[in-house]
């Protein structure tokens, strides 16, 4: 099917995307957190996101060269259409070499079982990360129920677990992102873009305070409805300051994420994480009740 490109137009355009996204939930790893990809300082930049629609002006697909994850996120409703949505993303890719927002290299991913779409990007040249000897990049998606309680030790003395303040604790939280994760992608207007989506929950927000005031840790939930009906929920993206890990404050968040997530009828939590079913990511969020449901396969797109 030939499909009309256009150039994202605005916020006016995200509904119809958010709902493409969930309603081809199957295919896709990132639609519960949308919210926050949809935030990021590359999401809106002219020349980095494109719709594509059909004759009828409908939403057939869309991607987004994300360039803080180095990552394109790109949906498609019809497997027919992904290659001819996959090869845009390349072309554009390429319009943004030298510019603020590209990659010397960029990345994008399919489900392990995914198996026209793996063709399609080895038939397009793009080469699979997930197996290589060194520097193997894969993802796994992991869930768990929120049928069950997750034990977790008490914060220590002079530690609060609490929703965050807003957009009057934006500044507060980027530095705390950035200092748990070791990178500056995280910026204030990032932060606050997060914090006016539609699917943002202040209730799903939330921080530990350490005994001076820092804040030392945080864990971001999103709810969703899947097409079937279920509310789901995700964690993403959550860290604790490198001083104060090993203190159950993580346990904590998660924990109380899981509450909260329940309480608003999700049936079950999903993660992202980076690395292997061996991994230490991977560990301690089998430590906390996840298991793994799939594996998500990056590929490198050809220079």
């Amino acid at each position: 099917m030939n499909l009309r490109q256009r150039p994202y137009a605005g916020p006016q355009d995200e509904p119809p995307m958010r709902a493409m996204a969930a309603e081809t939930a199957a295919r896709h790893l990132h639609w519960l957190d949308l919210p926050y990809r949809m935030s990021s300082w590359s999401f809106r930049q002219p020349g980095c996101t494109f719709l594509f629609e059909d004759a009828e002006g409908h939403l057939q697909g869309w991607f987004s060269l994300q360039t803080p994850f180095w990552m394109i996120d790109l949906y498609a409703r019809a497997e027919p259409d992904y290659p001819e949505i996959l090869a845009c993303a390349a072309r554009q890719a390429g319009q943004l070499t030298g510019t603020p927002f590209g990659r010397p290299l960029w990345f994008t991913g399919v489900f392990e079982d995914a198996r026209e779409r793996i063709a399609s990007l080895e038939q397009a040249g793009y080469a699979c990360q997930s197996f290589l000897p060194e520097d193997a990049w894969l993802k796994v998606w992991l869930s768990r129920s929120l049928q069950t309680d997750l034990p977790a030790p008490a914060l220590p003395d002079g530690f609060a677990l609490r929703p965050l303040a807003g957009a009057a604790e934006a500044g507060a939280y980027v530095d705390l992102h950035r200092a748990a994760f070791g990178t500056e992608n995280m910026t204030l207007d990032w932060r606050l873009a997060s914090l006016a989506q539609p699917g943002c929950r202040p209730e799903l927000d939330l921080v530990v305070q350490a005994p001076d005031g820092r804040l030392a840790g945080f864990c971001v939930g999103w709810v969703g409805r899947a097409p079937g009906g279920d509310l789901l929920g995700q964690v993403e993206p959550m860290g604790v300051l490198p001083e104060f890990q090993r203190l159950g404050l993580g346990r904590a968040l998660l924990r109380e994420t899981f509450l909260r997530m329940a309480s608003l009828g999700a049936r079950r939590v999903y993660v992202e994480c980076d690395g292997y079913p061996d991994g230490p990511d991977f560990l301690n969020y089998q430590s906390a009740g996840f298991a793994l449901e799939r594996k998500f396969l990056v590929y490198r797109l050809p220079a």
